[in-house]
């Protein structure tokens, strides 16, 4: 017959399959790559477990229950000494605009609530113990988020499954705080050796 020899050709449906087909095999990929990593850190975490005797499994199982205790309970002490040091922003921002605008400040006095007891002091006497109360938060606030950092490194280096075998928090601790004037010098110096200013 006329149509014997007539041949459909599906060229372009087995392409888009086999795009499809390829994409998921990224994925599958890409998962089973990750499956594998999490599941070689879980090994190597088990086989240091393995190879402690009971008495020290016993004790770093302790040691990991106890600095997961400690930071959780940092952190939510750390927040409510941030909630407080907002509240004092909040106060001496108050004091700050009654300065601004021309109130006599000399005779007032204010209640402050100091060690959950309210005082009455004068207007600088309060800002005084409100600003050196913000001093001691920022101190209290700065050690708590520095022994947070510490505890969540040994606690990652007892029990390596917790970041899947990866050294990131590692990379946490040595992370420093640059100052803006610091930031400043340098691109001034950058400048200067280009003969121009930054970013010109």
């Amino acid at each position: 017959a006329k149509w014997d020899s007539l041949v459909v050709s599906d060229s372009e449906e087995n392409n888009g399959d086999s795009d499809d087909e390829d994409t998921d095999d990224d994925v599958d990929n890409a998962t089973t790559l990750a499956a594998s990593e999490g599941a070689a850190a879980a090994t190597i975490c088990a086989r240091k477990q393995q190879a402690l005797g009971p008495a020290e499994m016993l004790q770093r199982i302790t040691r990991v229950e106890k600095l997961g205790e400690e930071i959780l309970t940092d952190r939510q002490q750390a927040v409510e000494l941030d909630r407080r040091r907002n509240t004092n922003r909040e106060a001496l921002a108050a004091l700050r605009r009654m300065e601004k605008q021309g109130h006599s400040v000399s005779g007032q006095k204010h209640w402050a609530c100091m060690a959950s007891t309210f005082i009455r002091h004068p207007h600088a006497r309060t800002r005084q113990l409100i600003e050196t109360d913000q001093q001691r938060l920022d101190a209290e606030i700065e050690q708590l988020h520095k022994g947070i950092k510490e505890k969540t490194n040994e606690l990652c280096t007892l029990d390596p499954s917790i970041t899947g075998g990866s050294d990131v928090h590692r990379s946490f601790m040595q992370l420093k705080g640059v100052a803006g004037s610091t930031i400043a010098a340098e691109m001034l110096g950058a400048g200067h050796a280009y003969g121009g200013r930054p970013g010109m």
